[in-house]
């Protein structure tokens, strides 16, 4: 449950006497290679450490701080590649580290490596995750992120100062108090990865790869599936590799923030740890084996102690033979003798035969045996453990061999009641096929899930029989989730009163009624009619081309829970006085519909906590309500939480300061998001008690800014060298902004905006013959063009109030386009060759609020031809003689923004790229999964340079343009085919199906006699069709030479 501070700290009887304004500004001292300092003065009261702020937190779930602390800190996190998510990790000055949850990504656009920043704790919370202590907001009564909206109230951005160094970490000395280096910068040396010729994720999910040093010592490298270098293979050699620090339950991982953090070039090392060659004349010792994990079809030696019924060393080891041993696996040890699992290797025992011959239930005589036994090397009960047994030995002589898969059949797992969120009933489970798709529990609830592994026949059946006879209206009522639904045949629920354990196909099963709906999607109670005793079944099918998941939250035999009928939707949501009921708020959940910020109306009925709702007032905290249709509601179904932001809206309405509120209608106006797990209302901006006064927040306006900005240099837009102030008008928010190489402003739900981007000096056009001045935009949910205007002026002053000055609307020469990215042409002012020129963006309200963002500003001459779409590039007309389309250039360069791919059109004539597409395939797997589409005309002699992302316009020649895909993050070992739409034809080519790099930190560039595309495979390293350049040479994009 949620705690508060409700004390002073014995810090702050020092601290008062210490409390410190923290200036941050620039440092004297020289710039670190490859860092750039900021200058940033901010006045911050820093009141506590990271240390102290963690000596607060006191172990629960959530712990509110509630008192005035700040805290301090520098970045050393970067979600550039994705593998850190909605995540700051900061380092303070006494070396200590902490884990900043916020719900926002592209952090690393604002808050830069070497960032300094200072987080405002009050009305945040504390809470851990694995055992690791994190801040951040409150999700589901658990340590959850910050919301965007309350990002700018906690987090200070400082100067951008040196990065810091990383902490030596030595795996055979870890300090006595490593916790102290957790979410902090650490770097080992002398490291190489354990497995070999895989990539740093299976393709599925989350994965820890595990790195060792020489004598054994080993922490997993934790990388997520959807990090942009997830497909990337596992560097083979050794090195050094610099991460965040942190761990999961006592167990190191190690993060990275990117690829350049592993500089692995030295040659691989020999594991010394243990005895053993890892054959059957001289198998591995446990020590031995534990520290070669990824190797394959080794013998492994030691004595057979134990096993484990459960998910845990320490809290499910059973020791010998017993009636709670596991037949799924055994624990072996150098010391036959040992009564726990402390120093224990796991082995699995996934094929039927070894199950039989070695699980110590069912062979109570190979307690204490010695046994050699034969496998491969992996990850198990999250330490190193045999898998995929093919052979076994009790004398170290006579050899048995087996089948040897990862999937099982037959008999599996037990699992407990105490596994599910709700459950007294104990659980075995069946495979009636042989599949790797199990029953499984994980986070208090047990699912199947067969995708991508074969036909599947999975069961789950009650150890007992469940006795419904002492109930009225007995029901079996489940709680279960649903996705990639296929059919009701495929998820069964069954119960047998003839069914004498073991194999369940032997017994009579009958499918239960269900009373009520099913419901095909989502989480969903579901009851099932049932009567007397009987043993009762889970019975999961899939095929080969259909399977879906099926979790199991809770399982109980209880009375029947009368179904309510469904609420009908009252209301639009626009007005306090056609507020949505509550079923109404359920009916319009989701990110698509809750920006709009739509009123509801509903009875406070309660709270909710991290075990569910509450009724009522007692225990209240004051960070949310239910509300429902009904006084004293209890259905789950009928309810729907607020949340209570903090401020006069929290001190307003929570029930702790407003008990008499229980069973009064409230009108609440927020964003339709789910909360806590329920339908619920978030980010409320105003509410009502009487049902016609409206309450403004005053708060809504989150960090309201009237007057000056931020500057925005035109070197963080796209080829762009005029610098721009920014300056609000009418106190908003929200204000001109640089993000993702743009300047960019959104006014929905921010209320009225009048907000300018304007010229820090003047534009010259002097030196130009048909001045125009160019301007790439894009423009979304466009209103009116008096909303997204223009200007430019003569006598503005250079800084201050841009209204007192004169300014004109520029002429558009051609047609201003008013969706997606495009160029737009000004005309120069006649006789006016220096001006300001400034974006003034305009809104009342969300009904004419646009989305717009500037990537590009320029002065230049008009050109004599045509306006070219992004990324064509014109060149010899009047070349001919090619048979198609050819790919002419391929750039894999060392930062992901040097990514491009370059198409050629010498065929004579216009080509229309529309009949097009580019396809990319991954890893050399010769899949073609990612598609470029195509749409721009192609003239005779140009080409179309296409990009993977906007900066990588900063390294193009001058003149030439790209068209940025995010599809193309080419990584070396990626093909790249040209293919005609109309009838998936492939005609051109570059790579081989090959997991080694053909084209890393390299330019190739297309041979300047090939006239004809040529589909198939080819090497560019070794065709005389492409011509080698070094790395980061852009100096032929955007032409090729054909002669």
């Amino acid at each position: 449950m949620k705690k508060y501070i409700k004390r002073f700290t014995r810090y702050n009887l020092i601290l008062m006497s210490l409390f410190l304004t923290i200036s941050a500004c620039e440092k004297d001292d020289p710039d670190m290679p490859g860092t750039k300092k900021e200058s940033s003065k901010v006045n911050v009261q820093v009141t506590h450490s990271i240390s102290q702020l963690k000596e607060l937190y006191d172990g629960s779930d959530l712990f509110d701080i509630n008192e005035d602390i700040t805290i301090q800190g520098t970045v050393i996190s970067s979600d550039s590649t994705g593998n850190i998510f909605k995540s700051i990790f900061l380092i303070d000055d006494s070396g200590q580290g902490i884990q900043v949850k916020v719900n926002k990504t592209e952090l690393y656009l604002d808050y830069k490596i070497g960032q300094r920043l200072f987080i405002k704790c009050k009305d945040l919370m504390l809470g851990q995750y694995g055992g690791i202590i994190q801040i951040g907001g409150e999700y589901k009564g658990k340590i959850g992120s910050i919301d965007e909206a309350l990002i700018a109230d906690h987090i200070i951005k400082g100067a951008l100062e040196n990065i810091p160094t990383p902490t030596k970490l030595d795996l055979t000395a870890l300090p006595k108090e490593i916790e102290k280096l957790y979410n902090t910068w650490v770097t080992l040396e002398n490291v190489q990865f354990v497995e070999q010729n895989v990539n740093y994720t299976d393709g599925q999910k989350t994965t820890n790869r595990v790195i060792t040093i020489a004598s054994g010592e080993k922490v997993a490298v934790r990388t997520s599936n959807m990090s942009s270098f997830a497909g990337e293979k596992l560097p083979t050699k050794s090195g050094s590799i610099t991460a965040i620090l942190s761990a999961f339950n006592g167990d190191l991982q190690l993060t990275i923030n990117s690829l350049d953090d592993v500089k692995f070039e030295a040659p691989r090392f020999n594991i010394s740890a243990g005895n053993g060659k890892g054959t059957l004349a001289d198998p591995f010792d446990i020590k031995a084996a534990a520290a070669r994990e990824g190797e394959k079809e080794v013998w492994v030696k030691g004595y057979i102690i134990g096993s484990i019924n459960g998910k845990s060393f320490k809290d499910d080891f059973v020791l010998g033979s017993q009636t709670s041993s596991s037949v799924s696996n055994v624990l072996i040890d150098t010391d036959k003798d040992v009564k726990d699992a402390t120093s224990a290797f796991p082995i699995q025992l996934s094929d039927l035969q070894l199950r039989s011959d070695l699980n110590l239930k069912d062979n109570k005589v190979n307690y204490k045996k010695e046994i050699w036994i034969k496998g491969d090397l992996e990850s198990y009960f999250s330490t190193t453990g045999l898998k995929n047994v093919t052979a076994y030995s009790f004398d170290g002589k006579t050899v048995v061999s087996v089948q040897g898969s990862s999937n099982t059949i037959g008999l599996g797992n037990e699992i407990k009641g105490s596994e599910f969120t709700k459950s007294t009933i104990d659980f075995i489970t069946w495979n009636e096929t042989t599949s790797g798709a199990i029953w499984e529990s994980s986070n208090q609830k047990v699912g199947v899930n067969a995708f991508k592994k074969g036909a599947t026949s999975a069961w789950m059946i009650s150890k007992n029989e469940v006795d419904f006879s002492a109930l009225t209206t007995p029901r079996l009522i489940i709680t279960e989730e649903l996705n990639y639904f296929s059919d009701f045949k495929d998820i069964e629920v069954l119960a047998s009163t003839d069914y004498k354990g073991g194999d369940p196909t032997k017994a009579n099963w009958s499918v239960l009624n269900v009373d009520g709906v099913r419901k095909n999607a989502g989480e969903n109670e579901v009851q099932f009619d049932v009567s007397g005793s009987a043993y009762i079944a889970f019975r999961y099918k899939s095929s080969d081309t259909k399977s879906m998941e099926w979790s199991i939250k809770s399982v109980e035999a209880a009375e029947k829970v009368a179904v309510q009928p469904a609420d009908p939707v009252e209301g639009d949501g626009l007005t306090i006085a056609t507020a949505f009921n509550v079923a109404g708020v359920k009916a319009n959940q989701g990110a698509a519909k809750n920006k709009d910020y739509k009123w509801a109306k509903g009875k406070i009925v309660g709270y909710l906590t991290s075990a569910g709702f509450m009724a009522g007032t007692a225990g209240a905290g004051n960070t949310n309500i239910v509300i429902a249709l009904r006084d004293n509601e209890t259905n789950e179904d009928k309810l729907v939480s607020v949340q209570l932001s903090k401020g006069y809206i929290r001190d307003g309405l929570n029930l702790v300061d407003n008990p008499s509120y229980l069973n009064k209608i409230i009108w609440v106006k927020g964003a339709f998001e789910k909360y806590y797990g329920l339908e619920g209302i978030k980010s409320i901006k105003a509410f009502s008690i009487d049902g016609s006064t409206e309450v403004q927040d005053p708060g809504s306006i989150v960090h309201p800014i009237l007057g000056q900005g931020t500057d925005i240099l035109g070197s963080s837009l796209v080829a762009t060298s005029i610098d721009f102030s920014t300056w609000n008008v009418t106190s908003s928010e929200m204000i001109w902004t640089a993000k993702s190489s743009s300047a960019s402003i959104n006014g929905n739900g921010k209320g009225t905006n009048n907000s300018w981007l304007i010229s820090k000096s003047t534009v010259d056009f002097s030196s130009l013959t048909t001045p125009r001045l160019f301007i790439t935009e894009q423009i979304s949910s466009f209103k009116a063009l008096t909303n997204v205007r223009i200007v430019y002026s003569t006598n503005y002053s250079g800084n201050g109030d841009p209204t007192a000055a004169t300014w004109t609307d520029f002429t558009v020469d051609g047609t201003r386009v008013t969706s997606g990215s495009t160029t737009t042409l000004l005309e120069q002012p006649t006789g006016a060759n220096n001006i300001y020129i400034a974006f003034v963006y305009t809104n009342n309200d969300d009904s004419d609020a646009s989305s717009w963002s500037i990537s590009s500003v320029k002065a230049d001459d008009k050109p004599t031809g045509p306006i070219l779409p992004a990324g064509v590039n014109l060149g010899d007309a009047s070349v001919s003689g090619f048979s198609d389309l050819i790919i002419s250039e391929y750039v894999e360069g060392s930062a992901t923004a040097n990514r491009f791919i370059e198409l050629y059109n010498g065929t004579g004539s216009e080509v229309d790229l529309s009949e097009y597409v580019l396809k990319k395939d991954s890893n050399g797997k010769g899949t073609f999964s990612s598609k470029i589409s195509l749409s721009e005309k192609l003239p005779n002699g140009a080409t179309l340079v296409i990009m993977y992302k906007a900066e990588s316009a900063n390294v193009l020649p001058a003149g030439v343009t790209g068209k940025r895909n995010g599809s193309l993050s080419i990584t070396g070992n990626d093909m790249v085919a040209l293919f005609k739409k109309a009838t998936d034809t492939e005609i051109d080519r570059i790579g081989i199906k090959t997991s080694s790099d053909f084209a890393k930190d390299i330019t190739y560039v297309r041979e300047k006699s090939v006239r004809s595309p040529k589909a198939g495979e080819v090497d560019p390293s070794t065709s005389s069709e492409w011509v080698a350049k070094s790395k980061d040479d852009f100096s032929n994009l955007g032409s090729h030479s054909y002669k």
